[in-house]
């Protein structure tokens, strides 16, 4: 009987462990051989405040990229929750950065740190329209010590400020923030990474890929879960018209994309498998193209978050409408490989952001130091 018993606990661990080991090898790209293919036009751009850029969002109008920083990596090794880095001894530095694509040349924009409690940057959304040509809203998770908030501020373009008009929080329900978009100046869809708090709940979630993530809407001052049952949502970003959302998951290496209802909850309209492990999204703004920056090997990457000296090889996927014939035989979406690192020339590129206008592609990575850019590439 307790062979029975042992037997039967033996082959519901396996049926468990099976699928997400199985793409931990495959799609994780732990038994993948990886070479820099498409990095010829490739470069380092250097700049100390270029530090830990985990993802920005292009400004096209302007050709500025606004880019949430470290600045200083100590300061994201003592304190960043979602690495577990959780010593509070160091304050926060951590900055937004207006880079500009043209001349390749970095500004700090200043804001007043009290307001925030210190800045421990992750994702970051922009919103702009026609209306107010000179004003940008930026939305950017900031991990506090009391507790993770989006934090909202306004830059008006050419400015070195920023003014901080408003910090978003509600423990309730984004609790784990992770990425932003924005769709008003005061509304934004942010993905709460996962659905556990307690340290050992979070890991066994995301080593199972438990669908236990979810994505918020915030509409001024008001909050509701838009989407849910997802695993490890990461970065959000939206179409042009924002009648679309797009979000990718860890967990299980996909594309959602979504139609946004009239009260801003979300409606899944396609899922789309990814041949690696998604992180940020950006869209092109001319063509609509999805960019997607994807981690190479993400059984190293676990030992890079403590050890920033490993090379870790990185991917960049474009998706667009696939219009060859045989759409019609249920292949909506082409995936195209459109780079591949080692590790060795830039390490673990967490966000990939086109610019049609200077037919650049600009990659960062949380612990890197600096930018890889790639002339020709859009």
């Amino acid at each position: 009987m307790i062979k029975i018993l042992l037997g039967s606990l033996l082959v519901a661990v396996i049926a468990v462990l099976y699928t997400p080991v199985s793409m931990f090898l495959t799609v994780g790209g732990a038994l993948k051989t990886h070479s820099n293919i498409n990095t010829a036009t490739c470069r380092n751009v250097h700049d100390p405040l270029l530090v830990g850029c985990e993802n920005g969002q292009l400004h096209p109008e302007s050709g500025i990229i606004y880019y949430a920083c470290a600045i200083h990596l100590d300061e994201r090794d003592a304190w960043f929750p979602p690495t577990d880095h959780m010593n509070k001894s160091l304050a926060s530095h951590g900055g937004i950065i207006a880079f500009d694509t043209k001349t390749e040349t970095a500004v700090q924009l200043e804001f007043d740190s009290a307001a925030v409690e210190g800045f421990a940057p992750h994702g970051l959304g922009i919103y702009f329209d026609s209306t107010d040509p000179q004003a940008v809203y930026i939305h950017a998770v900031n991990h506090r010590h009391s507790g993770s908030v989006v934090e909202i501020f306004k830059h008006i373009l050419g400015a070195t400020t920023l003014e901080h008009i408003e910090t978003a929080h509600n423990p309730e329900i984004l609790y784990n923030p992770n990425d932003v978009h924005s769709v008003g100046p005061r509304s934004f869809y942010a993905s709460n990474d996962r659905g556990s708090r307690s340290y050992f709940a979070k890991i066994s979630e995301t080593l199972l890929a438990l669908k236990w993530g979810h994505v918020v809407y915030y509409h001024d001052g008001k909050w509701s879960i838009a989407a849910k049952n997802m695993a490890f949502p990461n970065g959000v970003s939206g179409s042009k018209d924002s009648v679309h959302i797009y979000v990718v998951s860890v967990g299980d290496a996909s594309l959602s994309i979504f139609k946004r209802r009239t009260n801003g909850s979300l409606k899944l309209v396609d899922f789309v498998k990814l041949p690696a492990i998604p992180d940020n999204i950006a869209v092109d703004p001319k063509t609509e193209e999805i960019y997607i920056g994807a981690i190479g090997n993400a059984l190293k990457w676990l030992y890079y978050v403590t050890d920033h000296t490993i090379a870790i090889p990185g991917n960049v996927l474009k998706i667009s409408p696939n219009e060859g014939t045989d759409k019609f035989y249920g292949k909506k979406y082409n995936i195209e490989a459109m780079l591949e690192t080692d590790g060795t020339q830039y390490s673990s590129f967490t966000s990939a952001i086109p610019d049609p206008t200077t037919h650049k592609l600009f990659l960062a990575g949380l612990y890197e130091h600096g930018l890889f850019v790639c002339n020709k590439m859009v």
